[in-house]
């Protein structure tokens, strides 16, 4: 996964640890941010959750969607577009759509030069691509883990579990779709909870499940024999409605909600009623030991299909003649219900004072949706803790302002293509190769030896072994359990074998990573008893550096990842040398 993976035998994935610590662990967990405490300008990292806040008594009232009638027939024409982009996005240049190529160009130059660690940036306007484009190391039509972002998602299919009658609305008793389970804690307060308090995080419960209390919450949920049970059972602190408090375990919920009233996993039914209509084919989402779809989290998927999404609430609703969400969905979900420490939440989305609103999710995952100017803009990345906010900065900066008219503007051939180089540039590596340093009399002593590390241990790998040449490649082989077995609920997974080159040249070496997307790996004698290993998971997201030091027939291991604060540094581990 974001090869930081923390896992343990018996199949805890502690991944989501990763996932959720990764996810989280520093500035979070996953979905907001530590930032958000900060009265901002840009959005925080919604994979991040912002640490909950009082607010009044009561909400703003939102109208809230009832029972409705299953799809209708609608209009194939939208907010003046010709198309539906369910084959794939056309492209237009930035001047037919009202855009300024200059300043799109400016977009990717700063992002280029600052290495803010974004890896795409796809702009829509009017239903057309006016700007696309992806950095070195994340590859054009690669998928991405959009981390929080899936949240929307999982929203969304709630929209259209009621657009199709076989959830009564939101109003309905969060309890009420686990008759077979026995719940604990269960009071007046826990009675009233609604599947509408789950969607808008104001539960009520004591999930403990954001940065304030180091996501405590999520990971013995995690650990938990049935993590959807362990959310079900938790207590009740306050009324559901009173507070916004970030909680992963609330979205798994929602998935099990979905699970429980369609007899199909979250994931089983977006691909049949929203992935299939929109034209979307190629998603990975997990799911728990349970089987339950992680509805928090960890979806992988194309940012053009990830701009098929926001595209999709842009236009109500509507898609190609279906009316895929409730025809109130997309404005109710996306209204503000309820106020946080950053901006206002809907259900399951961000929402801005000024109409806009996004999906956000750990380390830079974006969809942003401006009505007002018939705009979706989708970032993905890989961004330490200070950037996560960039894309926002970036909204503010560049894109929105590249909008000069709701009409076409002249053309202009020198803009248009400052910005295709300026694109070209971007997917280029930013430096070549570097000369190799001479090898330490370590290297050859350790070569090819195998070492036996301590488990569990925070890397998912069992063993270690290192083989040196004089080349400018070194390999790295490892007994390393899978994120697949993991997801798969496997108990006590076999280790696989793999094999990872590792560039010393300060250049990566691509090999296929967790769910068989590209890693990045490359290493460097740190010292003459120290070698460092840096893998980037590119888009399982993670850049995690690790330090193994040799010690005579051990080693001692130390992992970190460089998304995240120093001070989430892990214990260091050891191994010692096969016999």
């Amino acid at each position: 996964m974001y090869i930081l993976t923390v896992r343990s035998r018996n199949g805890f994935i502690v991944q989501f640890v990763i996932l959720l610590a990764l996810w989280l662990i520093t500035l979070m967990l996953f979905t907001a941010c530590s930032d958000a405490e900060e009265e901002a300008p840009a959005p925080t990292d919604t994979s991040v959750p912002p640490t909950a806040t009082a607010i009044p008594p009561t909400a703003t009232p939102v109208p809230t969607v009832s029972k409705v009638t299953p799809s209708v027939e609608t209009s194939t024409q939208a907010s003046g577009m010709d198309y539906w982009p369910s084959d794939g996005w056309k492209s237009s240049t930035p001047e037919e759509q009202g855009m300024d190529s200059e300043t799109l160009a400016k977009l990717f130059d700063h992002i280029r030069e600052n290495e803010l660690g974004i890896h795409s940036v796809t702009i829509i306007r009017n239903g057309y691509v006016v700007a696309d484009g992806v950095f070195y190391p994340f590859e054009e039509d690669a998928k991405h883990n959009v981390k929080s972002v899936t949240k929307s998602v999982t929203s969304a299919l709630i929209g259209i579990a009621i657009e199709q009658g076989i959830i009564d609305g939101v109003d309905q008793p969060a309890l009420s779709f686990f008759p077979d389970r026995t719940v604990a804690n269960v009071d007046a307060n826990k009675e009233a909870m609604t599947l509408e308090h789950v969607l808008m995080m104001a539960t009520g419960l004591e999930c403990r499940d954001s940065q304030q209390y180091r996501w405590s919450g999520a990971y013995e949920m995690m650990e938990s024999d049935d993590w959807v049970q362990y959310v079900l059972d938790l207590p009740m602190l306050e009324q559901p409605g009173t507070r916004f408090e970030y909680c992963n375990g609330a979205s798994l919920v929602l998935s099990a909600i979905i699970q429980e009233a369609t007899g199909m996993t979250a994931a089983e039914f977006a691909d049949v009623h929203l992935f299939t209509p929109l034209g979307i084919d190629d998603v990975i989402w997990p799911a728990n030991p349970q089987r339950i779809t992680l509805g928090f989290g960890e979806m992988r998927i194309q940012p053009h299909d990830m701009a098929k999404i926001g595209y999709l609430y842009l236009q109500d609703g509507q898609w190609d003649g279906m009316q895929i969400l409730p025809p109130s969905w997309a404005a109710v979900s996306t209204s503000g219900h309820i106020l946080t420490a950053a901006d206002d939440y809907g259900y399951h989305w961000w929402v801005d004072p000024d109409g806009s609103y996004y999906g956000g999710g750990y380390a830079g995952q974006f969809i942003f949706v401006v009505p007002e100017i018939e705009l979706v803009a989708v970032f993905t990345g890989n961004s330490n803790e200070e950037d996560v906010r960039v894309p926002g900065i970036l909204m503010d900066i560049f894109v929105v302002p590249a909008a000069k008219s709701p009409d076409a503007l002249p053309p202009n051939p020198d803009g248009v293509a400052l910005l295709e180089t300026s694109i070209q540039a971007a997917a280029l590596p930013p430096t070549g190769p570097e000369p190799v340093a001479p090898l330490p009399e370590m290297a050859q002593r350790v070569s090819g030896k195998t070492y036996l590390l301590d488990t569990p241990n925070p890397s998912g790998y069992t063993s270690i072994s290192f083989t040196f040449d004089e080349g400018a490649e070194a390999l790295m082989r490892a007994g390393y359990i899978s994120l697949e077995a993991i997801t798969a609920g496997e108990v006590d997974p076999e280790p696989i074998q793999i094999e990872v080159p590792l560039g010393l040249d300060n250049m990566y070496r691509f090999t296929p990573g967790d769910f068989g997307m590209p890693m990045g790996a490359k290493g460097e004698w740190e010292a003459e008893d120290v070698f460092l290993v840096y893998l980037d998971a590119i888009g399982n997201v993670g850049l995690q550096r690790t330090r193994i030091t040799f010690e005579g027939k051990e080693i001692s291991v130390e992992l970190w990842d460089d998304l995240q604060n120093p001070a989430s540094r892990t214990p260091s581990f050891g191994g010692r040398l096969a016999e």
